[in-house]
């Protein structure tokens, strides 16, 4: 009968001296490979933005780009840059949803069920609310009544999120991707909107245990709590962050914006009655924020410094760590059909490799960039409780070298099961596009 080992990087140990794969370091790679044509870089620059308060996933990306547009793809010292959206989600979001969805309805009529008014609505306004409120002007009651109950429950609703579950769950996934980050060797700028600083504070000590501090700068727009002493930009008449004054610390004002009946469109092509919005009024060209915040920015490439890079980059890695006891093991089946895990570390298209830092473990896996190497297909993981892990949370998180993170799941860990994966999480698909010959990375069948 096998005894699973009891020790979470000792078991990884044991399997790689027999194998003869050993690795140094907290990662280091297998013997030197010629990567030509190489598929990946590595170092340069992560810009990364943590999104604002009542954003959706592709609302943050959409204000990622805005940056990457203004600032391209190298920074003026010549490092490239990737740029990656930190997601955090607000905590009662779909509560916002029902109760815009009761406003509608007791109108009635041409606008019930209007879900697209909602985004605009948390704005305070935009061209389909002005059309319709100036074809029915007793309907622009509803948009001024819920921008002030929005203005009224913000604030309490990112006082209510500071030590919550979800933010710790979602710090959690942030580390991973700062981890990967640091082992590549890149700088970091951090950017933060609103509700997104919560979580900047928290990436920025965890990132300055990775990497010197001269490899890290961050930036806090409308923070939502307080910044030290880093730079920041705080509209006078942000009034989702000035009610924050009375139940919390927040920074003082740096910038005056147009009163309300002054606003013109930003960025998106909305107002914000609430002096909030990122693109509205914070990156609006004709605000002082947004030349504040420019400057910041340039201030910011100017200052990083290069950091270490301490493990070879894959052209996508799936990266798992647990919270629990037990060890909980990271197992991908490559296109070839070869079973790749702690016992048979090297695959044909890819590697597995064990962090260990201060006693924790997490398994990577990391996928080839030599374009003779890596192979079309599908790469599917799955994990197993190798011993005494039932009940723990295992989370694995899959991220291209070109596109940062492209998935994550999060799972609870059945019985053991020694060496034999119970739980699938993830697919991932690389295929080269016939016209441009560039190799891409998807999660399941996305190309």
């Amino acid at each position: 009968m096998v005894t699973p080992v009891k020790s979470k990087f000792a078991k990884k140990l044991v399997a790689m001296l027999v194998s003869g794969t050993m690795t140094l370091s907290s990662v280091a790679p297998v013997a030197a490979q010629t990567q030509t044509p190489s598929l990946c870089t590595s170092g340069g620059i992560l810009f990364g933005f943590f999104n604002g308060v009542l954003n959706t996933e592709d609302l943050a990306k959409d204000s990622l780009l805005k940056f990457e547009k203004k600032y391209g793809s190298t920074s003026p010292q010549g490092a490239p840059i990737r740029y990656e959206v930190f997601y955090n989600e607000t905590e009662g979001f779909s509560d916002f949803v029902e109760v815009f969805e009761q406003r509608l309805n007791e109108h009635g009529g041409a606008i019930a069920g209007r879900f697209e008014l909602f985004f605009s609505a948390l704005q305070g306004g935009g061209p389909w609310w002005e059309t319709i409120i100036e074809a029915a002007p007793a309907l622009g009651d509803i948009l001024d009544s819920f921008v002030a109950w929005l203005a009224s429950i913000i604030p309490a609703t990112l006082t209510k999120m500071m030590g919550s579950p979800s933010l710790l769950t979602t710090q959690a996934e942030h580390r991973t991707r700062l981890d990967n980050g640091s082992l590549e060797g890149r700088k970091m700028l951090l950017v933060a909107h609103s509700q997104g600083n919560l979580f900047l504070n928290s990436a920025l000590q965890y990132a300055s245990t990775r990497i010197p501090s001269t490899s890290i700068q961050g930036i806090h727009i409308a923070p939502a709590s307080s910044v030290g002493n880093r730079p920041h930009v705080l509209a006078d008449k942000d009034v989702v962050i000035n009610a924050l004054r009375l139940v919390g610390s927040v920074p003082g004002i740096t910038d005056n914006i147009p009163p309300i009946l002054e606003r013109t469109p930003g960025l998106n092509g909305l107002k914000d009655a609430k002096g909030h919005g990122l693109l509205e009024i914070y990156l609006h060209p004709g605000h002082q924020t947004a030349s504040k915040i420019h400057g910041h920015i340039m201030g910011a490439f100017s200052k990083l410094q290069a950091a270490p890079s301490q493990a070879t980059s894959g052209f996508f890695t799936a990266t798992m760590t647990w919270n629990g006891p037990g060890i909980v093991d990271l197992h991908v089946m490559e296109p070839s059909g070869t079973h790749v895990y702690f016992e048979n570390a090297r695959g044909q298209s890819g590697r597995m490799a064990f962090i260990n830092r201060t006693g924790n473990t997490q398994d990577q896996y990391i996928a080839n960039c030599d374009t003779t190497q890596l192979a079309e297909g599908k790469y599917s993981f799955s994990l197993a409780n190798y011993g005494g892990a039932q009940g723990s949370s295992a989370s694995v998180q899959i991220a291209s070298n070109a596109e940062g993170v492209l998935g994550t799941r999060t799972v609870t860990m059945g019985p053991a099961t020694l060496t034999t994966p119970s739980i699938k999480v993830l697919d991932v698909t690389v295929a080269k596009d016939p016209r441009t010959g560039r190799m891409t990375a998807r999660i399941g069948n996305q190309i």
